[in-house]
């Protein structure tokens, strides 16, 4: 790849990497306001702890300041760091856990917060990292995530007594949490060569317009200047 096609490929990379990181916002900040509504209303009126709509509302804030910042990168032409997105899906996947903690002593049965419809929500911010185009970032998210929820049935397991009412012998042992770690650690992989192909078919794409532009330019410099038909 020469010189110029590299930096029409990270110029294109880059248009197409905003692009996407506004569309993610869009997706997400209405999405986590209408989610902080509904737990608000659900704390007021059930059991539900407190931490459910503050973890919400943060990450509302979150998603919304990244969404601005990338509209502000729009405007000015100006790159969106790498690192930033990275940052983000790391306090994403962590908020996740963090919340996972806190119910962990708000359930009779401490496992059931690792197997409470919240922990779906890994997979859905590595599934969103795909938009960064950046499939470092997406495997990061899905291990870490991993990690996170194996380090937190680790410790629900041999700390705090699972054994109790409500829960089959079966959810008492390592084997179905163990299970659902590795499945988000291959979430991550998967949304890590989603992202791969994705940057791909942008190179491809830039290398193509590149190739085409400059046939289209030598084949009219070999035009024969009494070819030129002046009106």
């Amino acid at each position: 790849m020469s010189t110029d096609t590299a930096k029409s490929f990270q110029a294109q990379l880059q248009i197409g990497l905003l692009d996407s990181v506004v569309l993610r916002g869009q997706i997400l900040s209405p999405t986590l306001a209408f989610g902080f509504t509904v737990t608000t209303l659900l704390v007021l009126q059930t059991d539900v702890p407190s931490m459910v709509p503050v973890t919400v509302g943060a990450l509302g804030v979150l998603e919304f300041a990244l969404l601005r910042f990338a509209l502000g990168c729009q405007a000015s032409a100006r790159a969106l760091p790498a690192w930033m997105g990275l940052l983000v899906a790391c306090l994403e996947v962590s908020a996740v856990s963090l919340l996972s903690f806190a119910l962990m002593f708000h359930f009779e049965q401490p496992l059931m917060a690792l197997l409470a419809p919240t922990t779906m929500a890994y997979a859905l911010f590595i599934v969103f990292t795909v938009l960064y185009l950046n499939w470092m970032i997406s495997l990061i998210a899905g291990v870490l995530a991993a990690a996170q929820y194996a380090a937190l049935s680790t410790y629900a397991l041999l700390s705090l007594s699972p054994s109790g009412p409500g829960l089959e012998a079966l959810f008492e042992t390592p084997a179905p949490y163990a299970m659902r770690a590795v499945i988000l650690a291959f979430i991550g992989i998967a949304a890590g060569m989603i992202s791969f192909e994705l940057t791909r078919r942008f190179r491809d794409s830039s290398d193509g317009a590149a190739e085409q532009v400059a046939v289209a330019g030598a084949q009219i410099r070999c035009l024969p200047a009494f070819g030129v038909v002046r009106l």
